[in-house]
């Protein structure tokens, strides 16, 4: 009689859920049951405590929406605590032999690099079900590097953060701490806080409120520049809204488009063929969950995978004539996303190619963006996202050479170049002599891509950008 093994999963990307589902329901190995899923540690907590469905095995994914990447491992101790009977399988995209052990140590039963074909997934379950002590570790290839330590910012801190990604000025963030000093007492010194108890009025133009002024904005500064920058491993504010927003310190933010409404997303005409799509990622569970949901839309059909760069190469060496768009992933073994995008455009640039990754920095969709790709969507887009980014792909010129926005502005490669040297918080000075271009130039360039953005600060720009390169509302 086989196995009745029912599976849990825990991962913020909908395409991987799905194609993991769709495995389990068609092994012959085991009675795989689907009891339920979540896409955060939060929404999984309240789920587990109140199902009243049996969980054999939780498959969890470790870079869940959070403020550093090993936010699954908070689920995973949380389980080891109150839940005993369930077997944990850490299911990563991270290749990290060290993070690996962590998760063992911590008491996971097993880690499965998401790479794994369905028949390891397949056969790993069965076996933690039936032998939950027998631990295992399934790697194909170890990465070097294992990601930054977990980085803590302090209340004081991220209230800082927090205002400086609403864009305030270093003299807004004084005013403010001068009239909420007292929640962050403990961040201060003995001696601030006596004189800002002794402040009755700091709108009184005296030389001691002016002192005052002046002791909180240096205690401001230098908070920002050794402290905050040092742990966000950034040199500037830029480089802080970028951490805050990748990161995803503020899970409640909600961005404020410039004409103070969401950008109506714009539709292909509604007369067309089905669009031809080629999906290209070395997540075998995410692949298939892909190809499920696109062709399941009823606008779009899937005429080729493949699991690398260098296999889809040759595929489309010889079917370029069949494929209209071409999704793909940034990270892959073998030959990654970005070199592939470079391969194609420069031999059939009709094919549009849309970037989809788990990366969602904005330096990484700037240079996708660079290369020839028209789109750059991070993994945990919904479906219907990634299907109208597809269609919107299409509108598209076939020799690119912009990049179309949602609100009809043009991106051009020229502007993308000049974009990453102010993200990269170079000054108009330095960019000017990499452009072999005056500082007047550079700073009228960077006027125009604010124009463009609809912004008024750097600051706005960043965030605009990040926003509208990936797609992410």
């Amino acid at each position: 009689m086989k196995q009745v093994i029912h599976v849990f999963m825990v991962d913020d990307h909908p395409a991987t859920v799905k194609g993991i589902k769709r495995a389990l329901e068609s092994a012959t190995s085991a009675n795989f049951v689907w009891a339920g899923d979540a896409n955060s540690v939060d929404d999984a907590i309240d789920t587990i405590k109140t199902t009243k469905t049996t969980i054999n095995i939780l498959l969890l994914d470790l870079g869940l929406p959070a403020q550093n990447k090993h936010n699954g491992m908070q689920l995973l101790h949380w389980l080891k605590a109150n839940y005993l009977d369930i077997s944990v399988i850490v299911f990563s995209a991270s290749s990290s032999l060290s993070i690996a052990a962590e998760c063992i140590a911590a008491g996971a039963t097993g880690y499965l690099c998401k790479t794994a074909a369905e028949d390891i997934i397949i056969r790993y379950l069965i076996q933690s079900n039936g032998e939950p002590k027998l631990k295992f570790v399934y790697i194909d290839e170890p990465e070097e590097k294992s990601p930054p330590e977990t980085v803590t910012f302090s209340p004081l801190e991220m209230w800082i953060i927090q205002g400086v990604l609403e864009e305030k000025s270093n003299d807004e963030l004084t005013q403010s701490l001068i009239l909420e000093y007292n929640y962050f007492r403990q961040d201060l010194s003995k001696i601030l806080c006596d004189k800002l108890d002794k402040l009755i009025d700091v709108s009184i133009n005296t030389e001691q409120s002016r002192d005052l002024l002046d002791d909180v904005r240096n205690f401001i500064i230098n908070k920002l520049s050794k402290n905050i920058f040092v742990k966000a491993n950034v040199s500037s504010r830029v480089g802080l809204i970028l951490y805050a927003l990748k990161w995803n310190l503020f899970p409640d933010y909600k961005y404020q488009w410039p004409s103070g409404e969401k950008l109506q997303k714009t539709h292909v005409r509604g007369n067309f063929d089905k669009i031809r799509v080629m999906i290209v990622d070395d997540h075998k569970a995410t692949l298939v969950g892909l190809k499920a949901d696109l062709q399941e839309s009823g606008k779009i059909i899937v005429v080729a995978t493949a699991e690398n760069g260098l296999d889809a190469e040759r595929i489309i060496y010889e079917q370029h004539e069949k494929i209209d768009v071409l999704l793909t992933d940034y990270k892959m073994p073998v030959m990654d996303g970005l070199e592939l995008t470079k391969r194609v455009k420069m031999r059939h640039p009709t094919i549009k190619i849309v970037m989809l990754s788990v990366d969602n920095a904005v330096k990484s969709a700037l240079s996708a963006l660079g290369e020839g790709a028209v789109q750059y969507l991070v993994k945990d887009s919904s479906t219907d996202d990634i299907v109208h980014t597809i269609l919107f792909s299409m509108k598209q010129e076939a020799q690119l050479n912009h990049i179309l926005l949602e609100n009809g502005a043009l991106i051009s490669s020229d502007d993308l170049a000049l974009l990453s040297c102010v993200l990269n918080s170079e000054s108009a000075a330095q960019i000017g002599r990499k452009r072999n271009e005056s500082q007047t130039q550079v700073e009228s360039s960077i006027r125009r891509l604010k124009d463009t953005f609809g912004v008024k600060t750097i600051e706005g720009l960043a965030i605009a950008a990040y926003f509208s390169l990936l797609k992410k509302r």
